[in-house]
Formats: structure tokens, C-alpha cells, sequence
């Protein structure tokens, strides 16, 4: 894992890769950071959430039917 304001893009994007690879493997398991969950067809709620970031929220799983 990297800090969200890495400059260096390089770093950024291997750590991306590593985290993708850690949950992939189930190295790492991000479920209890998701507060939110909605479904595809409500993305645009879920992406107001990003913005609004109501009372309790941490991170949103947008996930198909």
C-alpha cells in the first residue's frame, strides 16, 4: 500500500499492483473497510457518497446485481 498523495507515478502505480496482487491472493481482505455497498444501477449514489461522505462512511463496494 501507498499513500493516496504519492507523486511519483511509478510508485503509484506498483503500488496499486501490489495491493490489487495482496487481495487477489487473499493476502489481504479490504471487506471491513466498505461501509457502503451499492448496486450498479445506484452508481451515481454511490459516487455522491464519495463526495458527500455521510455520517459513518469510509469506503463504498459498487458491485453488479
Amino acid at each position: 500500500m501507498i499513500n493516496a498523495h504519492e507523486r511519483d507515478l511509478k510508485v503509484y502505480v506498483q503500488g496499486i499492483r501490489e495491493a490489487v496482487d495482496a487481495v487477489a491472493s487473499g493476502r489481504l481482505d479490504p471487506s471491513p473497510l466498505y461501509t457502503h455497498r451499492f448496486p450498479l444501477e445506484r452508481l451515481g449514489e454511490a459516487l455522491d457518497a464519495t463526495r458527500d461522505r455521510p455520517d459513518g462512511f469510509l469506503k463504498a463496494l459498487v458491485i453488479p446485481k
